[in-house]
Parts: C-alpha cells; structure tokens; sequence
C-alpha cells in the first residue's frame, strides 16, 4: 500500500512518480475534486481546472472523476480507476468527501485498488478521510455540509492527519484542537502546507518544508 499525503500542493513530485507501478511516462492520475462540491459551481469549477493544469505540468495524464456520477456503483468506479495509476483527492470539505466515497462505493474498493499497486494520493480533505476517524476535523469543517454525517474514516492508516498546521486561516483552531487530539485513542499527526508524508509498505517517512 502506497500513499502520498500532503497538506497542500504535490511537493517533492519526483517522489510521487517514484512510487508508481509501471514506469509509465505520462502516468494517469484520477483527480476527484469533489469536496469543492458544497462551494459555489464556478469557484469548484475553477479549482478543479486548476488541479488538472497542476498535475499536466508536473508530466502526468488528468482524468476528472466525479464520484457523483457512480452512486451505488462501485464496480464502473473501480474500473475506470484501474486505469490510472494515482487516485488523488483534493481539498474542500472533508464530510462532503467522505459522504460521497460512501455514496459511490469508493469506499468499499479503494483497499483492494491499493492492494493491486495503485496509489492514494491528496491533500486537505483528501488526507483527512484517509485515517481511522475524522475527528476532530469538526473544529476547520462543517459537517453540516454534508447529507449524511460520517466520521469514520476510510482506515488506510491508523492515525488522523490534521492539514494546513500552522496556517493564520486556522491558527485559531489549534488550541482546541490540540486538547481534543490529546484525548483521542489513535495517533494524531500535524502537517503544515509543504509538508508531504509518503507511506510505502508500511513504513511512513516525513518530508519537512
């Protein structure tokens, strides 16, 4: 299992491209821009275009999927990902994200995607949904954003990641934030924005600023 988890961007994409099957050239990554979804349309729209420019000048192939478009079907969503050989999740609101991984089964197949050498990459709310749970990411996003309220997380590791540590947007948050993180029974970790943590067969390296 491999995953990329950054606080925001796609620092270090050498390291990125390393951890992809295949060598491919212009390998295809799977952007899902859908935690911009709750946002308005041209703003979401506007950032999703950016996240394709983003990743077409770093040499990869951009294919939008929007998880929307496969509710209750997990196995189309599963092939067209296996196309690709990155998945990446960007940021907007975390509960929205994880509703819609529900919705779209994206949930129930992205282990064994990752199984068979695809890799989880993201940042923001892509990372956040990656851990055991959600909480307390509650303190920086509405959950109320969301139709259905889910905290768990999708368990690709055992520990929370809370994104963009140290940034003045959320510095107001961190107090509360670091008390709630003290009580928690799993491991918490803090990234600030251009810090990446690359998980590879278990073992995780950090990569500061």
């Amino acid at each position: 299992m491999k995953l990329f988890l950054s606080s925001e961007g796609v620092p270090h994409a050498d390291l990125l491209k390393g951890l992809l099957r295949n060598g491919v050239e212009k390998p295809r990554v799977a952007l899902i821009n859908n935690a911009q979804d709750p946002y308005p349309e041209e703003k979401a729209k506007e950032r999703g275009e950016n996240l394709s420019k983003l990743f077409d000048s770093l040499g990869f192939e951009p294919v939008e999927v929007d998880l929307r478009e496969y509710v209750a079907n997990g196995e189309e969503l599963a092939a067209e990902l296996r196309t690709c050989q990155l998945v990446w999740c960007a940021g907007g609101n975390s509960f929205w994200l994880r509703y819609v991984m529900r919705t779209s089964g994206f949930d129930r197949i992205i282990k064994d995607l990752l199984e068979e050498g695809i890799v989880y990459g993201g940042w923001s709310a892509g990372i956040v949904v990656a851990g055991p749970s959600m909480h307390p990411i509650e303190l920086m996003d509405d959950p109320n954003k969301a139709p259905s309220i889910i905290f768990e997380g999708l368990g690709l590791m055992d520990y929370f990641v809370w994104p963009h540590w140290g940034t003045e947007k959320y510095r107001h948050l961190q107090p509360e934030g670091e008390e709630q993180m003290k009580a928690l029974p799993y491991e918490c970790k803090k990234l600030r924005d251009g810090e990446v943590l690359i998980v590879e067969n278990g073992a995780t390296r950090f990569l500061p600023v």
